[in-house]
């Protein structure tokens, strides 16, 4: 499967279009920014803790993965 093939789009309610794509390893510190932004409470809603090494460790998980394919 190439990177074009695992591709989503998504119409946003604005009329644009986004793409979605598995996160890669490249992505790990846009990833991890995303949760450290997070306020405590979406935290805690999230992974069950407030920690923000419960944000490393997820976001270790989403990107550190290896792509399908």
């Amino acid at each position: 499967m190439t990177d074009t093939a695992a591709q989503v789009h998504a119409l946003l309610t604005d009329g644009t279009t986004m793409r979605i794509r598995q996160a890669g390893p490249d992505d790990r510190d846009e990833v991890l920014r995303l949760y450290e932004e997070m306020s405590p409470e979406n935290l805690r809603l999230r992974f069950f803790a407030a920690s923000r090494r419960s944000a490393e460790k997820a976001a270790a998980r989403v990107a550190d993965q290896p792509r399908r394919g």
